[in-house]
């Protein structure tokens, strides 16, 4: 199963973004911080992973269907999209995310958009070249956002604005590091987050992708002596 963010009372905006009031935080949840989770296997697409940031909703949890005051979010490392279109689409189709976070894609200015997402979204890409590297942020088309190219850096990395209703602006940001890339990885990665934080200081930002960081303990934020990479 792809990994789920739900974001309890958060509404989407069909308006224009000059036209939305983000200074209402108070539907937002408070001190919710996710864990991290391994990246298991599956068919076709290489890795995803699975939590939950618990919401303020008070929709029944028994009902498998989703409230329609949440965000979902689907993080999955693809490993390459071309050639996966029908993949791709089966599992957004039955997971139904909002915004669907992918790290891997492999893709160049020579691939169209519909060869490998389903119509109703909208990706946000970040191209590196054919066979490898690659991030983007898909949205589903009803959906107001903007790419924030700004904030780019030479590592795989790239930050989107959805705009909200009643609330802060959300920041989503998809990240790959590869298993074999220098600190500098990370330096750039945290460069660039202090930018975003320092531009958007209230609004809620949350990130997505693969940090291939083994040593780390997430739930502790401390060092694993028997891993590599601490």
């Amino acid at each position: 199963m792809p990994q789920f963010w739900n974001l309890g009372s958060l509404l989407f905006s069909s308006l224009q973004p000059n036209s939305i009031d983000c200074s209402n935080d108070s539907l937002l949840p408070d001190g919710h911080r996710p864990p991290a989770t391994s990246t298991p296997k599956i068919n076709h697409i290489s890795s995803t992973s699975v939590l939950t940031i618990p919401s303020n909703s008070r929709c029944n949890k028994t009902n498998q269907s989703k409230c329609k005051d949440e965000i979902t979010v689907v993080v999955a490392n693809c490993d390459g999209v071309t050639g996966k279109q029908s993949s791709i689409e089966n599992m957004l189709t039955s997971l139904n995310p909002d915004i669907f976070l992918a790290v891997k894609t492999k893709l160049d200015d020579s691939v169209y958009n519909a060869e490998f997402v389903p119509s109703h979204y909208v990706p946000f890409r970040k191209d590196r070249k054919r066979g490898g590297g690659g991030v983007l942020v898909a949205t589903r088309e009803n959906i107001v956002a903007e790419p924030l190219p700004e904030f780019d850096v030479e590592s795989e990395l790239w930050w989107v604005k959805i705009f909200l209703v009643a609330s802060k602006t959300l920041i989503v940001d998809v990240f790959y590091c590869p298993p074999d890339s220098s600190l500098e990885c990370l330096h750039e990665f945290n460069t660039s987050l202090l930018k975003v934080r320092a531009r958007y200081p209230d609004a809620v930002l949350k990130l997505g992708g693969d940090f291939n960081l083994p040593g780390i303990d997430w739930s502790s934020l401390s060092h694993i002596p028997s891993k590599a990479k601490k």
